[in-house]
């Protein structure tokens, strides 16, 4: 009890600072709290595509992307892509790799040739994260085939491909060449129009030095600006 005494007369005697220092309460401590993180969408790739005008662009997988939580539930994302041409349609998600989601297409028909910017947008539902990409898609309005052929060395009018073209162009207008395959130079092809305009034939003239296999590459392009390349495998003879 004395010490006690002696205590507080000390206290006094240093004073109201004294005092109110050594009845001061600790300061609590004050705990932080950071709110949790809202999950993401990240594209990790994107997958240009290529078509015909006219002709049904199938199953394009567009890009791969995925979710900063890990979530790989394909019910969890919705996606839709806007083709470029003023039209728009849902897509499917589809799971393909570990903790990655692709963006896969059913099918749509350009009018037109062109290059167009389609933008695919996903939307993850669960937690209402977005994100969006543009793909690059071209679309080409001649379609055909290059013609596989077995003639002799000095060919005249050899029939290299046949094509339609598809966005109502005129493949005959356009400029024509084909390169050979015997290391000579492009030398201009000539495009015929036959059953009414329906198909186009494209041919040429040249002298091969020697006998052997060669692939020829007709290339065209058509007065709204479409071109296309083929290949054909002529077999010369001696």
């Amino acid at each position: 009890m004395r010490t006690g005494r002696l205590l507080f007369r000390s206290l006094l005697a240093g004073g109201t600072a004294a005092v109110i220092a050594a009845l001061a309460v600790p300061p609590v401590p004050v705990f932080q709290t950071t709110a949790a993180t809202a999950p993401s969408l990240k594209v990790t790739a994107t997958y240009p595509f290529q078509g015909t005008s006219g002709v049904p662009v199938y199953t394009v997988e567009f890009l791969q992307f995925s979710s900063s939580d890990g979530d790989s539930n394909t019910a969890d994302f919705t996606a839709r892509v806007e083709w470029g041409d003023g039209t728009s349609s849902p897509l499917t998600v589809v799971d393909t790799y570990p903790d990655q989601m692709a963006v896969i297409s059913g099918m749509h028909t350009y009018a037109r040739a062109a290059v167009y910017s389609a933008t695919v947008h996903i939307h993850d539902v669960k937690n209402d994260a977005r994100s969006s990409a543009t793909v690059a898609g071209t679309i080409t309005g001649i379609a055909g085939h290059g013609v596989a052929q077995t003639l002799s060395t000095q060919p005249c009018t050899v029939i290299l491909a046949v094509l339609t073209d598809n966005d109502g162009a005129n493949p005959t207008t356009g400029a024509a060449t084909v390169a050979w395959g015997d290391g000579t130079p492009r030398e201009k092809a000539v495009v015929v129009a036959i059953s009414g305009g329906r198909y186009y034939l494209v041919g040429g003239c040249h002298t091969f030095a020697k006998a052997g296999i060669y692939m020829a590459k007709p290339r065209l392009a058509d007065s709204q600006g479409s071109q296309a390349t083929f290949s054909a495998k002529l077999t010369v003879t001696a």
